[in-house]
């Protein structure tokens, strides 16, 4: 088990992308603490994985709610100990290539409303859920820390009609880069997952259930298929575990080699996947 006595926060862990990690980190050891909107979902995947004989809790939270991101740090270490292990994951995804009265666009189109909400959770939740997790870590004394950001190719690549979150992302990739420098001698390692088109349902399942799109799609992407949630799930494990131990500022591609080429103007808003919001 190569998470065994870790501790792990999981934002957005209710479905997709988050799910596979929160199920993934409790088969290698870890105990999990993951969060999510929908309190139904979340004793659904809490049940999942207690069932399979892993520890885990649900903690509902909102990351647009200072609190909520302070709570579920101290809920982690008040239930099973110091905290090792940040993952970074929720995302105002519902606002991207959907019909959300506030949804992202293209800058000339983008209004105050949207970028509130969008960097409400993107970027203060993701800062306050770093501020209360690293305050967590250094005063526990774990030398064995990780912060784990789940990014975008958005936030290097761009994409069609989602200037806010490809912001965000862009934030999130430098902001790692800056906290991997900043804490690396307390013993605490911050990498991203930088993400492709994963299949996490939704969107992305329409967009493969039809051929000609599907196509489309895939022949963009030198591997030519759809990554799956655990794709991205085991290259968390790796980087919170020891075998990463030397690991850290990483931007890590995880997506089918479509870093290597260019793809915003060809494919728009399904351009590049995202974690799911929950």
């Amino acid at each position: 088990m190569r998470l065994k006595g870790k501790v792990a926060v999981i934002t957005g862990g209710t479905k997709g992308v988050g799910r596979g990690i929160a199920h993934r980190f409790a088969e290698e050891g870890a105990s999990v603490v993951f969060t999510g909107r929908s309190e139904d979902l979340g004793r659904a995947v809490e049940r999942e994985i207690r069932d399979a004989g892993g520890k885990a809790m649900f903690v509902r939270a909102d990351l647009a709610i200072e609190e909520d991101c302070r709570n579920m740090i101290e809920v982690a270490e008040r239930e099973f100990g110091p905290l090792s292990t940040l993952v970074n994951n929720a995302a105002a995804t519902h606002m991207i290539g959907t019909a959300h009265p506030h949804a992202d666009k293209r800058m000339h189109l983008l209004s105050n409303e949207t970028l509130d909400i969008m960097w409400k959770s993107d970027m203060y939740g993701f800062f306050w859920c770093c501020r209360y997790a690293l305050r967590a870590m250094l005063a526990n004394g774990r030398t064995d820390c990780s912060i784990i950001n789940i990014s975008s190719g958005a936030g290097a690549g761009g994409g069609g009609e989602m200037d806010a979150y490809a912001a965000s992302k862009a934030a999130m990739n430098g902001v790692t880069l800056s906290m991997a420098g900043e804490y690396a001698r307390s013993g605490i390692r911050v990498n991203a997952i930088v993400l492709g088109l994963i299949n996490n349902g939704g969107g992305v399942a329409a967009i493969l259930a039809n051929d000609e799109m599907a196509s489309a799609v895939t022949s963009h992407i030198p591997l030519p298929f759809v990554g799956e949630p655990d794709d991205i799930a085991w290259g968390a494990v790796y980087l919170a575990s020891d075998q990463a131990r030397y690991v850290t500022g990483a931007l890590l591609p995880i997506d089918g080699g479509a870093n290597t080429t260019t793809m915003t103007e060809e494919m728009g808003t399904t351009g590049w996947a995202e974690p799911v919001s929950a």
